[in-house]
């Protein structure tokens, strides 16, 4: 074997252009492969950092007309709902909820907003985690008290407080009440992930009784023996006999489970294994151009691979040889394509958007599992590659081959199996170039759709009050109406409005029609509590009545703008304008007057539709925390960010700004995974089409070699060049032909798959279909074409004289 291995590396050193060829096509392969797999290790196979994470679930409500299926995933839940699954289950060994949102930290006389998660009692235990330092909570810790305790995330330890070890046992400020760290969370502690602290969630803090409003994120831990489906039909038996219990709240609810791997990354991993197999269709691409080299490598050593068995050389022995040839090139490959896929890592971890839309883990790397995936791959390919050949000797008759007449290769089965390879070359490529043009077409769908507002020069700031949670709704007011007024004053502001989150309509209650209940009970409705020139700043149109005003305050009656789709909905085409509504806010149940309808705003990603909305005057319904529209004059809204820090800060020295958000690039955001999908299957697509036009082209490069002589004698008995031409490109254009079929049939069958993904096309697109046809065969005529009209310089004479 080492004498093999010694010989293979000369033979290969012998023929650098054969030899880098090879290696890059394969480099291209195995480097694709290693990346998309690091990211479908880190996502599908690396256990999670838990204790027996198989054992953790997700509970939702759902509806129960809806789907059980993964990919309807259950929704948020309510309190008191969480109380009654936790006393009753007895499948389930811990149950923990989790709700939250901004809070403010004040250190150093200046205020920082972190995002703070509320937990109840048994939530470590779900996870089986324990702090890095300090204590976990403990049953008082949920009694309430003048200090609450906190846990907070290594990363925010690190960031704000330098990693200081006597962090436990500090006093901070949140929210103008004072806290007590009692501990700091390992650094692969990220659930939820949003969250950077965590504080207990009080038992007599009225929350735990609330059962309209469906808010609590809640998690679980199976005990030992129980699975995820008897958990679910216990669970949904104590939502039926609640839905009986209180039909009000609970009729037409049900329960469902997930792991927490799919919860998490559920959204995610039918698209990875989608790139992951078109990433193998590439490298099968990349073997089958490997081995027709090595066919015709083989065809350049005939004679030599004879006579070896001639003199006795058994057909193992040589078969050994060639192999291990093909191994020392995929090695190689491996090594250049682990390269590669290092390389390709961090521009594709670049792509990922702010904020990590696509929900990846945060550390994807190649690791012992990648490297040792590559050096199967490697091998893998090194026998893909290099059995053809070897199969070819396997079959070569001595007498045959040793005549002095035996000369031509164009027939026989190495030319049936050289052009079969080339043939599945251009199916694999159709395959991967109709993918990628679905999915460029349902790109530019996205991109072109229209959000319902005007997003040009946009940005969203968050601006929390320094009150205490609990502080009158007037004072609240007061506050961000000062904040609005000195920002709306700001050089270089256009227009500035207020809305309580950063995503529009990110706030669903129930709702009713106060003057005709709906038979199945509430509705959820999206709810915003905004300025009244809120609708002016982001270009909604008044479609009837009038919009919010400065005049309704909390001293006037309560009144309710709605959108469109509410309208349409609850009212079948007649005017909502005058009528009364109800909603659940808060366990509240109010009620007030709609007095206009606006245009619909896209509250979800493109290509959703948009839900019913309502919105009320901040002055009227203040939120916790609430978020500056500003339409600035410039084209950059970040520009203004500075004087608008000095007008907020006019009105409290302390605040300390966030990091806006600029609303075009939210909206790019929004399709920040169907982008990153289309780069990829993009990428592929021409890397393949590149590998399958160098496979036809070398392969009529070959054909026209061995066909020298007998093209030289058609040009000595009067064939014209353009005869020669066309033998040559007919040649060629059959074996386009014979890879069309398949492909379409392919690409037919594929690209049903990536229906999920798509957006404004169908899976089956003719324009689409027609453009990949029209490219894959100029590309590969191209490659025809060149070799064609090198047949056609052939010297009859010095073609007879070889």
């Amino acid at each position: 074997m080492w004498k093999d291995f010694i010989y293979a590396v000369r033979m290969l050193r012998a023929k650098p252009a054969f030899t880098a060829t090879a290696v890059l096509s394969l480099a291209l392969g195995i480097g694709a492969c290693t990346a998309i797999f690091s990211i479908v290790e880190a996502v599908l196979l690396r256990p999670l950092p838990y204790a027996e994470p198989e054992r953790i679930v997700v509970v939702g409500s759902l509806k129960t007309e809806a789907a059980p299926t993964e990919s309807n995933k259950p929704g948020m839940n309510a309190p008191a709902d969480f109380v009654d699954w936790k006393r009753q289950s007895q499948s389930l060994q811990a149950l923990a909820a989790i709700t939250g949102g901004p809070v403010n930290l004040e250190r150093n006389n200046q205020v920082e907003t972190l995002q703070g998660a509320m937990v109840s009692e048994d939530y470590l235990a779900v996870f089986g985690v324990a702090p890095l330092l300090g204590r976990a909570f403990v049953a008082e810790d949920f009694a309430g008290g003048t200090e609450a305790p906190i846990l907070i995330s290594h990363a925010t330890w690190q960031e704000k407080f330098g990693g200081d070890p006597n962090i436990i046992n500090q006093t901070l400020r949140f929210r103008q009440e004072s806290v007590r760290v009692i501990g700091v969370m390992p650094p692969d502690f990220r659930y939820p992930r949003w969250a950077k602290v965590w504080q207990p969630l009080a038992r007599n803090n009225g929350q735990l009784t609330l059962r309209g409003n469906r808010y609590f994120d809640v998690v679980g831990r199976l005990k030992p023996g129980e699975t995820m489906v008897s958990a679910e039909k216990e669970l949904q038996a104590i939502a039926a006999r609640l839905a009986a219990q209180d039909p009000k709240n609970n009729r037409g609810w049900t329960v469902k489970l997930l792991s927490l791997r799919a919860w998490q990354f559920g959204d995610t991993r039918s698209s990875l294994w989608l790139l992951f197999g078109a990433v193998g269709l590439l490298l099968l691409i990349a073997c089958a151009n490997v081995a027709n080299l090595l066919l015709v490598r083989f065809a350049a050593r005939r004679r030599e691979i004879v006579v070896r068995l001639a003199l006795g050389a058994g057909r193992w022995r040589v078969l050994r040889q060639l192999l291990m040839e093909g191994l020392c090139l995929a090695l190689l490959g491996g090594i250049v394509g682990a390269g590669l896929a290092l390389w390709s890592l961090e521009g594709l971890l670049a792509l990922l958007p702010d904020g990590n839309a696509l929900k990846l883990p945060e550390e994807i790397r190649l690791d012992r599992t990648v490297l040792g995936f590559t050096f199967l791959l490697s091998v893998l390919s090194s026998i893909a590659a290099g059995l053809i050949p070897g199969w070819l000797t396997a079959r070569t008759e001595l007498a045959l081959e040793l005549k002095e007449g035996g000369r031509t290769m164009e027939g026989g089965a190495q030319g049936r199996v050289r052009n079969l390879l080339v043939v599945s070359e251009l199916a694999l490529a159709l395959v991967l170039l109709a993918g990628a043009g679905l999915l460029w077409q349902s790109l530019r769908n996205r991109l072109t759709d229209n959000p319902g507002y005007d997003a040009a020069r946009l940005m969203l700031l968050g601006v929390n009050a320094p009150l205490p949670f609990n502080a009158p709704t007037e004072q609240k007011a007061l506050f961000y109406q000062q904040v609005l007024e000195r920002v709306a004053q700001t050089p270089g502001v256009e227009a500035a409005a207020l809305t309580n989150g950063n995503s529009f309509g990110f706030l669903a209650f129930p709702f009713n029609r106060a003057d005709a209940p709906l038979p199945q009970g509430d509705s959820q409705t999206r709810y915003s509590s905004v300025s009244p020139n809120y609708f002016r700043t982001l270009g909604l149109a008044l479609k009837s009545g009038r919009l919010l005003a400065e005049q309704d305050t909390a001293q006037t009656p309560r009144v309710f703008v709605v959108n469109e789709t509410l309208a349409r909905q609850f009212y079948n085409g007649a005017s909502p304008v005058g009528r009364q509504i109800t909603l659940s806010y808060l366990n509240q149940r109010l009620t007030g007057e709609v007095v206009g309808v606006v245009s619909d705003v896209r509250q979800n990603e493109p290509g959703q539709p948009a839900l019913p909305e309502v919105y009320a005057t901040y002055a009227q319904l203040p939120w916790f925390s609430h978020f500056l529209v500003i339409r600035s004059q410039s084209p950059d809204p970040r520009s203004i960010l500075k004087d608008v820090g000095q007008a907020i800060r006019s009105v409290h020295a302390q605040q300390v700004l966030q990091k806006p958000d600029v609303l075009s690039e939210q909206l790019s955001q929004a399709v920040a995974e169907p982008r990153l999908y289309s780069l990829l299957l993009g990428f592929f697509a021409l890397a393949a089409l590149l590998l399958a036009a160098l496979g036809i082209y070398g392969v009529m490069a070959f054909a026209v070699n061995q066909r020298t002589r007998e093209i030289g004698i058609r040009l000595a008995l009067g064939a014209q060049p353009k005869d020669v031409l066309r033998l040559v490109l007919g040649q060629g254009l059959k074996l386009v032909g014979l890879g069309l079929v398949p492909g379409l049939l392919g690409a037919l069958a594929a690209t049903r798959l990536l229906k999920s993904l798509l957006f404004g096309v169908t899976a089956t697109d003719p324009l689409i279909f027609t453009a990949v046809v029209l490219v894959v065969i100029a590309v590969a005529l191209l490659g025809c074409w060149i070799q064609a009209r090198r047949a056609t310089k052939v010297d009859p004479m010095i073609a007879l004289r070889e």
